[in-house]
Order: C-alpha cells, then sequence, then structure tokens
C-alpha cells in the first residue's frame, strides 16, 4: 500500500483496465486474472477509499465522480510508476555496454593478434 492511502498500483492498473473496457470479465482477460478476483479488488478499493467508483448495476459499467476523478489521477500515477522502470532498465543496459563493449573489442583485437 502507498501510505495509508488504501490502494496500491496494482488495485490502480485493475480499475483503470475495468474503466477502460467497461467490463470487469473484458478487464480481467486483458490483465491475465478472473473477473471475480477483479470485482473483490474493485470491491476492496471502493471499501478502503470509502466510496463508490463504479455503478455496476448497468452495463457498460459506469463511473461515478468520485471514480472519474481516481481514474484521471490512478491513469497519471501509473504514468509516473513506469520512468523508474525504464530508466532502471535504460542505466543497466548502458552499464552493461560500457562493461562489456570494450572488454569485447579487447578480446577481438587481442585474438586477432595471435593469429
Amino acid at each position: 500500500m502507498i501510505g495509508n492511502f488504501g490502494f496500491d498500483l496494482k488495485s490502480l492498473e485493475i480499475f483503470v483496465s475495468t474503466v477502460d473496457a467497461g467490463n470487469m470479465t473484458i478487464a480481467a482477460e486483458k490483465l491475465g486474472t478472473t473477473q471475480s478476483a477483479v470485482s473483490q479488488n474493485l470491491a476492496n478499493l471502493e471499501r478502503s477509499l470509502e466510496a463508490q467508483l463504479l455503478d455496476r448495476t448497468v452495463r457498460p459499467i459506469e463511473v461515478t465522480t468520485a471514480g472519474r476523478f481516481l481514474y484521471d489521477s490512478a491513469q497519471q500515477m501509473l504514468k509516473q510508476a513506469e520512468k523508474p522502470a525504464k530508466i532502471c532498465a535504460k542505466l543497466t543496459s548502458i552499464t552493461l555496454t560500457t562493461l562489456i563493449l570494450p572488454w569485447l573489442i579487447h578480446w577481438l583485437i587481442r585474438s586477432v593478434h595471435l593469429w
């Protein structure tokens, strides 16, 4: 959980996916989980935030005012959460290139000279 806010990034991802799909079953398929897991996660999210986020009595699911606010914020949070992972992956790639490439060039030059 992030602080005591009542949600984590996975819960936000499930919520955003459900809103985008307009349907828990489709969201579950996209997320590789079950409809009941999505439903339970959304119910836990609503309980922890003490707010109804979705109107499940209509099809497609409708987003409440609180849900719309959370949806907009959640999209931004999820995008921000991706940045450190992408930067770390690039840094790892740069580090490997900086360490391995010079060694490989040295090895190749040495191998050619031995012939």
